[in-house]
């Protein structure tokens, strides 16, 4: 309720601010929060002051001496425990900026993934589709050939029936049907 703020000395060190900068309380604390947290952060400490959560906790960026930092942010509210019956809250704050940059790499890493991902799958989608292809033509090509190559031997095998039946002497009958086998036992 008095808007005041202690802090240990590790607050300056995450900070790069001095106790001097601090003067104002509770007030320089806010002003560094990213405005865009700042909502984000008072509902989770409203919540938690009308005893909808056991603590408060937020993670949200603030600015320091040297750039932008991620903060978490954890507190417990004790209502009424001021010496004039104020409410008091302690709690912690946390530098997870290395958290943060990990998880931003992470994320950044898995979208990666997930676009090589759908890069494979469509390679191999096309490769089965080529493999498919190229089946249905081996396929249609053996057909074919099959087809092309029994018309003219089922031509010859029954010359060679008819000349094997009509009277031909001993020398050309053996050309036609071969020493002991017929001509068409062996195309069979």
């Amino acid at each position: 309720n008095t808007r005041e703020l202690q802090v240990n000395d590790h607050f300056f060190s995450i900070t790069g601010f001095t106790p001097e900068d601090a003067e104002d309380g509770l007030h320089f604390w806010l002003s560094l929060i990213q405005p865009r947290d700042k909502i984000r952060r008072k509902v989770a400490l409203l919540r938690h002051l009308r005893g909808e959560t056991e603590f408060f906790e937020c993670e949200y960026r603030a600015r320091s001496k040297s750039g932008e930092l991620w903060l978490l942010e954890r507190g417990t509210a004790f209502p009424g425990a001021g010496g004039d019956g104020h409410n008091v809250m302690y709690g912690t704050l946390q530098d997870i900026s290395g958290l943060k940059r990990t998880e931003g790499e992470l994320s950044r890493l898995l979208v990666e993934l997930e676009d090589r991902v759908v890069q494979r799958t469509s390679q191999l989608a096309e490769a089965t589709k080529e493999a498919e292809r190229a089946n249905r033509a081996k396929t249609e090509f053996l057909s074919f050939m099959s087809h092309e190559l029994r018309t003219p031997l089922n031509a010859v095998s029954g010359f060679g029936q008819l000349l094997a039946m009509s009277s031909l002497g001993e020398t050309e009958r053996l050309h036609v049907t071969g020493p002991g086998v017929g001509f068409a036992d062996t195309l069979a």
